[in-house]
């Protein structure tokens, strides 16, 4: 009986342990700690994010696979990324906290194929030059330069 009343005992601690753990863990406040790039990090990473879908878009596109050839279709490419350049600033509305201006007579799309032949063409890059502020309080960071690419 001895063995029997050791095993119960060691049960019933076991589990006052247990709830004990868990009734501290729920109402303790939580810090959950998920690293952050900063507020200047999220404002280029949601607007490359923007300028890699329009890239997509681009590239999908009839006017894109019509060109007829690779000069023409980076030249196209480079226009219409600076006009999807633009579009992305609407991101920008996303950060409430933050004040985000830009410097449009500045834009400069660049674009970048790994091949030299149209049909040999596997991954397009882009570099977007737009001159960023964002001001958070009485902190200022500048963003120059956003890149994305796609692979074909």
């Amino acid at each position: 009986m001895q063995k029997k009343g050791q095993v119960t005992l060691f049960i019933i601690v076991a589990v006052v342990i247990a709830a004990l753990i868990l009734l501290a863990f729920f109402l303790k406040p939580q810090k959950i700690l998920i690293p952050t790039k900063g507020y200047a990090g999220e404002v280029k990473a949601e607007f490359e994010d923007c300028l890699e879908n329009k890239l997509n878009y681009a590239i999908v596109s009839n006017d894109f696979i019509a060109q007829p050839n690779i000069l023409l279709a980076k030249e196209f490419l480079e226009r219409y990324m600076s006009d999807a350049s633009i579009q992305c600033t609407s991101v920008f509305s996303d950060f409430k906290d933050l004040t985000i201006t830009y410097d449009r007579t500045q834009l400069k799309s660049t674009i970048d194929f790994d091949a030299e032949e149209f049909n040999s063409i596997t991954t397009i890059s882009a570099e977007i030059y737009l001159p960023v502020a964002i001001k958070n309080g009485n902190k200022e960071k500048s963003l120059n330069k956003f890149s994305t690419g796609v692979a074909l």
